[in-house]
């Protein structure tokens, strides 16, 4: 079994697991109303994240998690920031600097460094996991409180069966070994709080705000890629996560 067959049986079981906990976590908090636009905007969302998902495994695989991570997340909150500017959010003047700080720190992470320039795979797996991510993120934002977690459940269904889908045509097999379903099951665990999380916060914040903050999760993967991994990053490289830090920031003013 190669690395890409595991990593696409990871996949397929973290999505399975985080549907299995969605569907009990939703019964048991309920809804009031469901409108078919909340499931229309959970079914798009399914199919953004599970594309995100995909391009994100396939870019940390292939390439520097140091690298990857951060360009993936600049985007994923570049996208709704814009989105909610054209909804006629406002986050400030300070936001706006941070995107366009955002856009550089994109320019100086991808740049050569001790671990080799990132090839063009990794670096387009990224981007493509970014837009996935941050249109995942505006599809949320549109549900509203009264629907409850059912949109979500949705959404972890049409990822599913992307995923599966992508698996058939591929002749992947399904169950992974032992140990991979363990941190898939812990994955989807933590994927689960992560998504109920972000619904709530979008319903009662700004998206602009939320979207940005839930984007701050790649200095948590450079700091394992540094120390579990043993990548090394350049000095500009090291300058160019240091702004996406910064613009990451910027951006939640």
């Amino acid at each position: 079994m190669t690395a890409t067959d595991a990593d696409a049986r990871l996949r397929r079981q973290f999505t399975a697991g985080v549907l299995i906990t969605l569907l009990v976590i939703a019964a048991l908090i309920g809804a009031t109303q469901v409108r078919g636009v909340d499931l229309l905007l959970g079914g798009v969302g399914g199919v953004c994240g599970c594309i995100g998902v995909v391009l994100l495994y396939q870019g940390l695989s292939t390439g520097s998690m140091a690298i990857v991570s951060p360009i993936s997340a600049v985007i994923a909150a570049a996208v709704p920031v814009t989105g909610g500017l054209i909804a006629g959010e406002r986050p400030g003047g300070i936001a706006l600097i941070g995107i366009v700080i955002a856009l550089v720190a994109i320019v100086l992470v991808s740049r050569a460094g001790p671990m080799g320039r990132p090839a063009p795979g990794p670096l387009l797996a990224a981007v493509g996991s970014g837009i996935g991510f941050g249109l995942f993120f505006l599809c949320v934002s549109g549900i509203q409180e009264e629907a409850g977690l059912w949109p979500l459940v949705l959404a972890r269904v049409v990822s599913l069966t992307v995923a599966v889908s992508l698996a058939m045509i591929r002749r992947v097999p399904v169950v992974a070994p032992g140990p991979v379903f363990g941190l898939a099951v812990a994955a989807g665990l933590l994927d689960v709080t992560a998504n109920v999380t972000f619904l709530l916060a979008t319903q009662r914040g700004l998206l602009a705000v939320v979207a940005v903050i839930a984007s701050l999760y790649p200095a948590t993967t450079v700091v394992l890629a540094m120390s579990v991994g043993r990548e090394r990053v350049s000095a500009t490289q090291a300058w160019g996560l240091a702004a996406a830090a910064a613009a990451l920031v910027l951006i939640t003013v």
